[in-house]
């Protein structure tokens, strides 16, 4: 009996072509790093941000969610400076739905972190392990700790403010004697935001599981005059080709020379890229540089940002943005496995006809497969996130029948077993060659099927017709 050959010509020629060694963007992470100028003039701590007063200051790049794969749909702005007598800080926490915002604590050291709040981690010694923990509710109640000791209380200065876009917070922390850090000094940071009613964790750094993860904190950098940098826009996020834009603004009074470097980790080594741009900012300017980047694979992703000056040191750096698209490469992966699982199984088949209708589907799924590996291969380039979706959707339902006619395959295998040679069950105590315990019924068939290949089998039937026994 003849069969088609495209699925297995078709598999042979291609099989392994869409597979990729997965490994996860999640695997590298450096930490992200802000830039605190000096500022000329301390900020009016009242919880509103006026024109002029935070400009500055350095900005903290957009949060990201608890666990690092997504953003927020409540964004968090923020600004850092310092001067000699304390470290500043703003933020506009951006809420779509401000009428629902939480926040009832009245109480120093009470049950603020519950609530709508913004929260600050400081590690001044790097020791990622100790930590300064502060927390403001959208009220302006306070919440200050060593580590989890509430009972240590630090002096700082806090105001909140409501707004229709949601709330701003003002700080003033001051330094020990007032003696600021020497200009240069680093200490690891991280901001994090509860916003309870969203549902929604989010922070500054990539954090896994809780924001009390010091090993993954950030870090502030202490800077008389630094270049600052935040994140704009990322791009379309497009498959391939992609631009990113920066907000690049010298503080220093000379020419700022440096590099905007853009690091791609896709879903396994192969989908890692990186890119550089090549800035000149004149003295107290800024502007939005555009930052070309290229997405490899489809999947998740992830982004990172940094500035660097002439002599090649980070000025600041994002964390890891997350890009997240539909994978559909992944998608083909399983439908190539799922046929050639399928087609291993169809080939240990005798001649039949039942083989021959087999072949006649498998032809039809791989024609498939190929057809939309072909589309995949030819249109990726550029491929947006509504395109690989439409792929996704339109492969998934062929993977589900192929792993379906593989089953099929299998069961049909398994019952093509007639008859065979008989065997009779007996309990593990009796005595068989006792006449007076003679078998009353046959309860079990050993079966050897028709198909050489397959294994013997015990079968028992589930249950028994009338007048056999138990």
């Amino acid at each position: 009996m003849r069969y088609s050959l495209i699925p297995v010509t078709v598999l042979a020629l291609v099989v392994g072509s869409m597979s990729t060694s997965h490994a996860d963007a999640m695997d590298f992470y450096t930490p992200p790093l802000v830039s605190a100028p000096m500022m000329a003039t301390a900020p009016t701590i009242d919880g509103l941000l006026k024109p002029n007063e935070w400009t500055q200051a350095g900005t903290v790049s957009k949060f990201i969610m608890l666990g690092g794969r997504s953003e927020p749909s409540a964004q968090t702005e923020m600004w850092i400076g310092y001067d000699a007598h304390s470290l500043y800080i703003a933020a506009m926490l951006h809420d779509p739905l401000p009428n629902e915002i939480k926040a009832e604590v009245t109480e120093r050291d009470g049950d603020v972190y519950a609530e709508d709040c913004l929260e600050l981690y400081f590690d001044p010694a790097n020791t990622k392990e100790r930590y300064i923990h502060f927390i403001i509710n959208a009220l302006g109640t306070r919440y200050d700790a060593l580590d989890r000791d509430e009972t240590v209380d630090y002096r700082w200065e806090a105001k909140t403010a409501r707004l229709e876009s949601g709330w701003s917070v003002e700080m003033a922390l001051p330094f020990e004697g007032d003696i600021p850090p020497s200009p240069g000094a680093a200490w690891s940071f991280v901001a994090a935001r509860n916003a309870p009613h969203l549902g929604q964790l989010s922070a500054s750094s990539r954090l896994l599981k809780t924001f009390h993860e010091p090993e993954n904190f950030g870090a502030i950098i202490f800077a008389q005059r630094p270049a600052v940098m935040k994140a704009a826009s990322l791009g379309d996020g497009l498959l391939g080709d992609n631009k990113a834009a920066m907000v690049v603004i010298n503080l220093n009074d000379q020419l700022l020379e440096g590099k905007v470097h853009v690091r791609v980790m896709g879903p396994s080594r192969h989908g890692n890229s990186y890119s550089m741009t090549k800035i000149k900012i004149r003295p107290g300017k800024g502007g939005i540089v555009q930052v070309p980047y290229k997405i490899v694979q489809d999947g998740f992703n992830t982004l990172q940002f940094s500035l660097t000056d002439a002599a090649g040191e980070v000025i600041s750096r994002t964390p890891p943005y997350p890009v997240d698209l539909p994978a559909a490469s992944a998608e083909l992966t399983s439908l190539e496995s799922a046929l050639s699982a399928g087609l291993r199984v169809w080939s240990m088949l005798d001649d039949s006809e039942y083989k021959t209708r087999a072949a006649r589907e498998f032809d039809l799924l791989a024609a498939k497969w190929q057809d939309l590996a072909t589309r995949y291969r030819n249109e990726r380039r550029g491929m947006s996130r509504a395109g690989l979706a439409e792929l996704q959707n339109q492969i998934a339902p062929l993977t589900s029948r192929a792993e379906l006619l593989r089953m099929e395959i299998d069961a049909y295998m398994q019952t093509q077993a007639n008859g065979g040679v008989r065997t009779l069950c007996f309990a593990a105590l009796t005595d068989l060659d006792s006449p007076a315990q003679p078998p009353a019924e046959v309860q079990g068939y050993l079966q050897v099927a028709r198909n050489s290949r397959a294994a013997l089998q015990l079968v028992v039937p589930p249950f028994r017709t009338d007048g056999e026994a138990r």
